[in-house]
């Protein structure tokens, strides 16, 4: 009994850390995602719908890497990283809300706690998006 604490944890807190380290992409995925289901309802079959959604969700991302490593605009740049967190913060309610209901907590709780939970997973994609992944004013190594 005590071994499976231990393991549902263990799984818990996995979870959780992958949340925080995939939250920049809920918006490429949202749109990958999207963009797939468009495809494949046009008539493209479920390879041209994954291609288009792999396509999709990486053109998302790209575009959003590209304008906050290339804007010096401060406005510009946190509208993007909001773009980039309004979706995150919607993923993290949801994910901390199932697993308030798995933990039994119970009515104006669950929903606390996904809401401390969604503020946490937004500032985690907030901080995330605050340096670029490819910082263009130094020089590269080679």
């Amino acid at each position: 009994m005590i071994l499976g604490v231990i393991i549902s944890l263990t799984g818990v807190f996995l979870l959780v850390a992958l949340m925080f380290q995939m939250a920049v992409f809920a918006l490429p995925l949202f749109a990958g995602v999207s963009a797939g289901r468009l495809a494949y309802d046009s008539g493209a079959g479920w390879l041209g719908a994954i291609l288009i959604g792999l396509l999709g969700a990486l053109f998302t991302l790209g575009i959003g890497q590209l304008v906050l490593a290339l804007t010096k605009s401060t406005a510009l740049r946190l509208a993007v990283m909001l773009v980039f967190a309004a979706p995150a913060a919607f993923a993290g309610y949801h994910v901390v809300l199932g697993l308030t209901r798995i933990g039994g907590a119970h009515g104006a709780w669950q929903v606390a706690f996904a809401s401390i939970g969604a503020v946490a997973i937004a500032a985690a994609a907030l901080a995330r998006l605050a340096t670029p992944l490819i910082p263009l004013d130094q020089p590269q190594r080679a």
